[in-house]
């Protein structure tokens, strides 16, 4: 983190010196990302953080873990709640990334409601979801993903709303979904498995 910090410093420095604007992101696991960690990141301009997440922590650990074994799911959700605490008008945007595989895809609707609980009410923070590709192996969709999830699920979701209007995009085309996520939806989606 420290030559994060020092180098952006250092081009925010000199972007300020001519009276540009400097903007820049950044790719983690959050497992780090603390708010005090993330206060310093806003201060030398990063304003956009793309962080994954897999599912609930069974998932999720199961596939991310520390090198002794231990999960890392509880820490990168505690510290997202941590800076949804930071006041609105502070100006960043999180993209958290779920991977979906036939390890997850179950507990997809109990992932998707947890995360809204957790992060709907904070236009700062948006989803999408990639299908993991076949290279090789039995943990991965079969399906394409749009055939998986566009009929019940928003992928990049705007606000994460699980029963209201969904604005979503599949590889960067806009789609729009009104109405709830049924149960018979969902169960659907786990018969293309």
């Amino acid at each position: 983190m420290d030559i994060i910090l020092k180098i952006n410093s250092a081009v925010k420095k000199i972007c300020n010196d001519r009276f540009k604007s400097f903007k820049s992101s950044i790719t983690t696991n959050g497992y780090c990302l603390t708010k005090d960690n993330f206060e310093k990141l806003l201060e030398v301009g990063v304003r956009r953080y793309f962080i994954t997440v897999d599912g609930l922590s069974q998932e999720h650990d199961k596939q991310r873990y520390l090198a002794n074994g231990e999960g890392t799911f509880q820490t990168i959700i505690n510290n997202l709640k941590d800076i949804r605490s930071i006041p609105s008008s502070r100006k960043f945007s999180i993209n958290i990334r779920s991977n979906i595989s036939k390890k997850n895809i179950d507990n997809l609707q109990k992932y998707l409601t947890y995360m809204s609980e957790c992060f709907s009410d904070d236009h700062r923070f948006a989803f999408f979801f990639r299908r993991v590709y076949d290279w090789g192996g039995e943990s991965i969709v079969s399906k394409s993903l749009k055939e998986i999830l566009i009929p019940t699920i928003a992928l990049t979701v705007v606000t994460l709303v699980v029963s209201a209007a969904l604005v979503f995009t599949y590889n960067g085309t806009k789609v729009e979904q009104v109405g709830d996520l049924s149960d018979s939806a969902m169960s659907a989606s786990k018969t293309l498995f």
